[in-house]
């Protein structure tokens, strides 16, 4: 039977690589929630495992520890609101030639990728002040945005941005402070008068 498998091509590990994917996967969708609901210090492997249906050393199998379960998390999150954003905005150049609509489409963008994962990019953004591996991994894809909004710049303002890098710099760490805010206080807020006032106040730093 196994000699028929493999002269037909078909692989006998494969049922078995399919099932450690998906108990990976059931790890980090599960340990994703826990971080993102009770922080990272109160999850443990063991609420981790029990969340995902695993046992402790299937777990242990495949991450050495809840770091490198956050981490990875990390990773594939960043990585997720990098190209979401940049697609928000990279149509711009092609598609909108008024200034003023472009840094609306440019904050909402921003804003609306902040908000994939609320809960946890909140958790992420205290994590990122403990660990240099957190840090490295989310100033790597921050730079990645960061050239988004450069490349926004240079086509819109041209020679009206002295410092674009300055500038995205500026922009992008601001919209982190006021977005957190706003999404801390959702229920409280009018969303979409914060928002207008703040793409003015870039309005008014971009176009003088």
């Amino acid at each position: 039977m196994k000699e028929d498998c493999i002269k037909s091509g078909y692989s006998t590990k494969e049922p078995v690589q399919k099932r450690s994917k998906e108990t990976r996967r059931k790890i980090l969708a599960a340990a994703k929630e826990l971080f993102a609901e009770i922080g990272f210090e109160r999850t443990t492997a063991s609420l981790i495992a029990k969340q995902a249906g695993v046992s402790i050393g299937g777990l242990y199998a495949r991450f050495n520890n809840k770091l490198e379960i956050f981490l990875t998390i990390l990773k594939e999150y960043a990585e997720k609101t990098c190209i979401f954003f940049r697609e928000n905005i990279d149509w711009l150049p092609e598609q909108e030639k008024d200034l003023a609509k472009a840094i609306d489409t440019l904050v909402r963008g921003l804003y609306y990728t902040h908000r994939l994962e609320g809960k946890l990019n909140f958790e992420i953004e205290k994590f990122i002040m403990m660990n240099e591996d957190a840090k490295k991994i989310y100033d790597h894809w921050q730079r990645r945005e960061d050239e988004g909004i450069i490349r926004y710049l240079n086509y819109f303002f041209q020679e009206k941005v002295e410092d674009p890098e300055s500038t995205a710099i500026v922009i992008h760490r601001a919209t982190h402070g006021v977005f957190s805010y706003m999404y801390q206080n959702k229920d409280s807020i009018d969303e979409e008068k914060l928002l207008s006032h703040f793409s003015a106040m870039i309005k008014k730093y971009l176009l003088f």
